[in-house]
């Protein structure tokens, strides 16, 4: 299992290139030939934040605020602009490797609040 996008403290490359170099070089360090997890680390510093406020219960999302958090019925493929499109790329590149049967399974991570100190 290993992550890619993140690298170090402020440094984000979700570019294709680079996420399959980070792939390769996970499968280098770890002896394998595939890996069963890749992650897309930390994507909300590159995605569009979608967020009507910085603090609180953001369950409320899910109940009576889909539209004001973007998730409201047909903003299911929304593109907001190009930090998404980054993500998406990320993500086929993830998708290619694992048709390659280099990577098992893709995932998101992302930090519980953006107000915490990296």
């Amino acid at each position: 299992m290993t992550k890619c996008g993140r690298y170090g403290v402020s440094s984000f490359d979700y570019s294709p290139t680079t996420i399959r170099e980070s792939v390769k070089r996970s499968l280098q360090r770890l002896k394998t030939d595939y890996l069963d997890t890749v992650y897309l680390h930390d994507v909300e510093f590159v995605c569009t934040a979608i967020s009507p406020r910085g603090t609180g219960n953001h369950a409320s999302a899910l109940r009576g605020e889909t539209t004001a958090y973007g998730l409201a019925e047909g903003d299911e493929a929304k593109v907001r602009d190009e930090g998404d499109r980054k993500i998406l790329d990320a993500y086929h590149e993830l998708q290619e490797l694992q048709r390659e049967g280099l990577v098992r399974k893709i995932g998101i991570t992302g930090r519980t609040s953006l107000n915490q100190p990296i």
